[in-house]
């Protein structure tokens, strides 16, 4: 009985015009849920704690320096923009074929977490003045890089080659 299930969701699989659209999406769907827990999981204690300590919203950044608001920012950007990118190219899983279900599932899941440590990384290294780039000390540019670090791996690996560059080759 499973074996003709199976063989029935399969061929249903590979005979659908929008089976791979539906894998990537809940790929996408699995990644917001698991967001949404571990902001939980990370929100509810450090709230706690802030509340617990009786320490005003304007001293919060007495517990959290601008580091790590700026790269956090930039996280949270980087998501974003690779949730979009997917979203613009959600027409190219209607013509996919030959992928399995778990790699649509899993490239839907995991391509923001791709974009939000992509983010990340240029965020350090643009904060870290590696590599200068404008005024890099507004909030705003860590939104901006991060979306454009998760939005265009093109974006981060055109900034990885330039660091590489600078480090090993000594410009």
């Amino acid at each position: 009985m499973q074996i003709a299930k199976t063989v029935c969701d399969e061929l249903l699989y590979r005979t659908s015009p929008s089976a791979a659209l539906v894998g990537v999406m809940r790929g996408l769907s699995y990644f917001v849920m698991g967001l949404g827990i571990l902001i939980v999981l990370v929100a509810v204690p450090v709230i706690g704690m802030l509340v617990w300590n009786k320490v005003p919203v304007t001293n919060i950044n007495v517990y959290i320096n601008d580091t790590v608001i700026h790269v956090f920012t930039a996280f949270l950007a980087g998501i974003v923009g690779s949730v979009v990118s997917l979203l613009l190219r959600l027409n190219e899983f209607e013509v996919t074929r030959n992928k399995s279900k778990d790699f649509l599932r899993w490239y839907g899941a995991s391509l923001p977490i791709v974009g939000g440590f992509f983010a990340i990384v240029i965020a350090a290294i643009l904060d870290g003045k590696i590599i200068p780039f404008l005024n890099f000390s507004q909030w705003q540019m860590f939104i901006v890089i991060g979306f454009l670090s998760g939005f265009s791996e093109r974006f981060t690996r055109n900034i990885l080659d330039a660091i590489e560059v600078k480090v090993f080759k000594g410009h």
